[in-house]
């Protein structure tokens, strides 16, 4: 055995053991509720007191707890004999005998001991909870009422953007009022983009609402042309809905040539968006464009009738040529008394070709109703194109005879491509002028 501070404890069993001076009464261990007999223990007490194999010169210590203990009810049962023996043959784990402390009162008796909680431990245990729950929960919902905070000043003061927006373009006639009510509609998607990223705060803000209302005007407009012809859809975006001025969107993008032209003021002069897949209306908000002189909606997929808001701009410039638009050549056409260019071909026009296209007096390059339906005669008025280049009436279903327009203007077919442009007649320049003669007469 070892001799453990003036004790012999026996070999065959590792024994921790705690001394005391003072060994508690039966009662007082009863009142400290200790389950000695727990039938899940894997060692619970080990007598010390009776080891035969002690020298004669040392007694064993009976001021130990262990003959006290001995002494409690159930340990000196054949049951507890045989637990003590099982640890004694080393068959569990080391076993702990606990002894008592000055004040009279055990502390840690056995290997595995059944520890009973008070109602203070559950206090105590909620408690913490609490103050680990409670922050937690109240934090997240006090940033929750920052960010309903935040949100809710944007979103009064991106109602307010968007009222003011509104009220600038129905003042001014820009868009039916009732297109506002339909958020699906290309006028409340161009209005919810100036309000919220379209820098309509910043032309709001500024210093003379007046001196701003043509530019949030204009930035609408094109915004507008935009979700008019399904936008998203374009071959190329140029720039459109960004942050950038309008006059810088696809600045030289289009095969060299500027989408947007703007003058020295920064208002629109030219829209050049040929060949980009716009698909869609020419919405009529584009006759607000006061500077714009120049369309070309060149080979896109454009459809329903041409707005007649598009004979009152200042145009000299108007190519809608090959799209899918119907409707008849407006009388209204007329009106485009500044047109040089004139190009409706490969649509789905209908009817006859109106007189007041005799109108057009500046028009010193190309006329082409080409490849549509257009039935009738050639009005006699279109001996007035004196300064014309061009004039492509072929493939459609006009009858009649064009000698007049022979007699009147002298083309020379062909010649103008080998000779520089020039028609060497002194009557007009005209170089081309193209009819179906199987059903127009023309001997030119």
């Amino acid at each position: 055995g070892e001799n453990y501070n003036g004790h012999y404890l026996p070999a065959n069993i590792d024994i921790i053991a705690i001394e005391a001076t003072l060994v508690p009464s039966q009662h007082e261990m009863e009142e400290e509720d200790l389950n000695i007999a727990s039938t899940e223990a894997a060692c619970e007490l080990v007598p010390i007191g009776t080891n035969n194999n002690a020298p004669p010169d040392e007694a064993p210590p009976s001021e130990m707890v262990t003959s006290t203990l001995n002494n409690h009810d159930g340990l000196a049962d054949p049951s507890r004999q045989q637990h003590n023996a099982n640890c004694a043959d080393n068959t569990l784990p080391t076993a702990v005998i606990a002894t008592a402390e000055p004040m009279g009162k055990m502390s840690a008796v056995i290997c595995n001991r059944h520890f009973r909680l008070g109602w203070w431990h559950f206090i105590i245990v909620i408690a913490i909870v609490l103050l680990i729950l409670l922050p937690s929960a109240l934090i997240p919902q006090r940033r929750n009422r920052q960010h309903d905070d935040t949100t809710n000043w944007m979103d009064d003061h991106t109602n307010y953007l968007q009222a003011t927006i509104e009220q600038i373009l129905i003042q001014n006639s820009i868009s039916n009022p009732a297109t506002f009510n339909d958020t699906s509609s290309p006028q409340y998607q161009a209005l919810d983009w100036m309000a919220n990223s379209g820098d309509g705060a910043d032309a709001i803000q500024s210093e003379s609402i007046q001196g701003a209302t043509p530019y949030i005007i204009q930035r609408y407009i094109l915004a507008v042309l935009y979700y008019s012809t399904t936008g998203v859809g374009w071959r190329k975006q140029y720039d459109f809905l960004t942050d950038t001025n309008e006059c810088e969107w696809g600045v030289g993008a289009n095969n060299g040539f500027n989408v947007i032209d703007c003058n020295n003021d920064g208002f629109v002069t030219l829209i050049n968006l040929w060949q980009n897949q716009l698909m869609g209306v020419i919405p009529t908000e584009l006759v607000h464009l006061r500077n714009c002189t120049a369309l070309d909606f060149l080979t896109n997929r454009l459809s329903g009738e041409v707005p007649v808001e598009i004979t009152q701009m200042k145009l000299d410039y108007l190519n809608l040529g090959y799209n899918q638009l119907s409707g008849t050549v407006m009388p209204e056409y007329g009106n485009l008394v500044n047109v040089s260019y004139l190009m409706m071909d490969f649509n789905k026009l209908v009817g006859t070709i109106p007189p007041e296209l005799g109108k057009l007096t500046q028009l010193s390059g190309w006329l082409s109703l080409e490849g549509n339906s257009l039935t009738g005669t050639i009005p006699q008025s279109f001996v007035g194109f004196t300064n014309a280049t061009w004039i492509y009436l072929n493939q459609n279903d006009l009858t009649g005879s064009a000698e007049f327009l022979c007699d009147a203007l002298k083309p020379v077919e062909g010649y103008g491509y080998t000779y520089g442009y020039t028609n060497v007649n002194s009557t007009s320049p005209l170089l081309e002028l193209w009819v179906d003669r199987e059903k127009v007469n023309c001997t030119c």
